[in-house]
């Protein structure tokens, strides 16, 4: 017959905006065009946006294989082509 036992819960309290198992996007390190357009989404025919240059260094969000999603120093959200872009480590 069972009997009833008791079990210890735990919590688990996590900061906000904190990632669980998801690895690090690496670092732009180079722009090889002379201005690379930023896209709404990750093809040729979704709007330009703008345009990141040489000397800009974007925050990487994601790295889907022919484009990068990328977030600017002034909050532009959007994709790059991956052919104009090294990566660090790279």
């Amino acid at each position: 017959m069972l009997r009833p036992q008791r079990v210890q819960s735990q919590r688990l309290f996590l900061k906000k905006n904190t990632a669980i198992g998801r690895a690090a996007c690496p670092k732009i390190t180079a722009i090889t065009a002379d201005a690379l357009n930023i896209r709404s989404g990750p093809g040729l025919a979704y709007k330009k946006l703008g345009k990141l240059f040489p000397n800009e260094r974007p925050k990487v969000l994601k790295v889907d294989g022919k484009w990068i999603k990328i977030q600017t120093t002034n909050g532009l959200t959007g994709f790059v082509s991956r052919d104009y872009v090294i990566l660090e480590g790279e």
